[in-house]
């Protein structure tokens, strides 16, 4: 256990060390977006160091979480594909089909493919919790990209529920329904930017 004092040399040495170091480091950082800048004003930054820590960590945290929509499809699944399309091409969302998934891992054999397969094959359905597993793996892929729309999972209020509660909270919800409406993608995106959930 080192000292209060040796705790602050090695602190101070360690600042040193990024000082010497940080126009390299930001700009590597920023090539990859993966910068995040904290203002200590106005943000009042405390001299605490565990309250500083935690509120720089917050600060990333909350860059790094993904946005995620999910689409309710089964009512209409034509107007879904359609505007699916739409938010993939037009808004650069991500979608990800939870049963295309589970297949994919199926088709290589990864342990997560044959955990879900024994499931499958003995007629069983596939546990809430694997299934956020493997949404995980695809939502934290690729740090560029951030904009999902989630479709087959979740649906139900337990499956909502227990996302949220392993994962993080879900931007909104689209339903797709069947009555013969028409839906302005430009709503939609104004919507999306301000993290408004609708049906």
């Amino acid at each position: 256990m080192l000292s209060t004092d040796e705790q602050k040399k090695q602190r101070f040495s360690r600042f040193t060390v990024f000082l010497q170091n940080r126009d390299e480091l930001l700009a590597y950082l920023k090539k990859f977006q993966f910068l995040v800048t904290v203002d200590a004003i106005q943000k009042g930054l405390s001299n605490n160091f565990q309250q500083s820590s935690e509120l720089i960590i917050s600060s990333i945290m909350q860059f790094l979480r993904p946005k995620v929509m999910v689409g309710l499809t089964y009512n209409n699944e034509d107007l879904a594909e359609t505007y699916l399309e739409k938010l993939e091409k037009e808004l650069g969302y991500k979608h990800l089909h939870l049963e295309t998934l589970c297949e994919e891992e199926l088709a290589k054999g990864t342990p997560q493919g044959k955990q879900m397969g024994a499931f499958i094959n003995s007629g069983q359905v596939v546990p809430p919790q694997m299934q956020i597993e493997l949404l995980r793996k695809y939502l934290y892929d690729d740090p560029k990209s951030n904009k999902f729309i989630l479709t087959s999972f979740p649906e139900k209020y337990q499956e909502f529920r227990t996302f949220e509660e392993r994962l993080f909270p879900i931007t909104g919800l689209i339903n797709f329904l069947k009555e013969n409406k028409t839906t302005n993608i430009a709503k939609i995106h104004n919507r999306l930017n301000n993290n408004i959930s609708f049906l």
